[in-house]
């Protein structure tokens, strides 16, 4: 099928979805999505611009499987609980969840959400999974926050917001933020941000650059949200030179993500909740 976004965001969805399709097509990948393979066979799009670019690859992977793991630690740890996707596009978290521990997911109840435009590109393609519901808003929308805080006020939430926050201003990202704390006292949500130095550089971004969107905001303090509510507190972060198989990047760009502070320090995956 044959797409045309009018959003610039929304079209930057399809960057994670290749990318996973080109790590599952790999010896032992750090991830395995089959889903996303699958997907990009069905959509017509000029995908070769984000080939060879292995930091692109690699990273959004490894943002993936760490993503999945605090996704699977939850689920361990809650017997009762609530998942959010914030930004979802075309992610199959929870297909891939559901692969790893169905008994788990099951009983768990799943939100995707994002944009009307996104959602309905994703309505075609991707059939909801049995405890998945599809919320179709913008992360800034009070509303889906006000519905869930009513239903599940009580209960562990976790907020996934993976490839989203950077492509909003710090004000956008404290109003989300806030808008978490003040409503929910058993929450966790886990991010990823650039830095400051990437936000500069931001037309350089080895896909990003290429699309009409770019990053909005770069992120030097990981405790700087702590400040934006009584309620929200730092949880951890990590550097992507920090995981493991980092230097599948290549030699060069896994030994810089490591060693040299800039580079290290370049994007950032952060954990934060919320306390009454």
């Amino acid at each position: 099928m044959s797409i045309v976004f009018d959003d610039p965001i929304a079209e930057t969805l399809l960057i994670p979805l290749y990318m996973r399709a080109l790590q599952s097509q790999r010896v032992n990948p750090i991830i395995a999505d089959p889903w996303a393979v699958e997907l990009v066979r069905q959509i017509d799009y000029d995908f070769s611009k984000f080939d060879n670019k292995p930091a692109s690859e690699i990273g959004t992977a490894l943002r993936i499987r760490h993503f999945d793991d605090k996704c699977m630690a939850f689920l361990q740890d809650n017997t009762v609980g609530v998942i959010v996707n914030v930004g979802c596009g075309l992610d199959t978290r929870c297909q891939r969840l559901c692969a790893k521990a169905p008994d788990l997911l099951a009983k768990t109840p799943f939100f995707s959400l994002d944009i009307a435009e996104s959602m309905a590109l994703r309505e075609q393609l991707i059939p909801a999974m049995a405890n998945e519901t599809y919320l179709s808003a913008s992360m800034l929308d009070i509303a889906w926050l006000d519905e869930l805080a009513c239903k599940y006020a009580d209960v562990p939430i976790l907020f996934i917001a993976e490839g989203v926050m950077m492509y909003f201003g710090h004000d956008d990202n404290r109003q989300f933020m806030t808008a978490l704390a003040d409503r929910f006292d058993h929450a966790q949500i886990y991010f990823d941000v650039s830095s400051g130095w990437v936000y500069k550089h931001r037309k350089r971004h080895d896909t990003v650059g290429q699309m009409r969107a770019e990053f909005a905001c770069g992120v030097d303090d990981v405790m700087m949200m702590t400040t934006w509510h009584d309620h929200l507190y730092y949880l951890e972060h990590v550097y992507f030179g920090d995981l493991p198989d980092v230097e599948r990047m290549g030699w060069l760009i896994g030994k810089a993500m490591k060693y040299v502070p800039v580079m290290k320090k370049s994007f950032v995956l952060m954990g934060y909740k919320t306390y009454p």
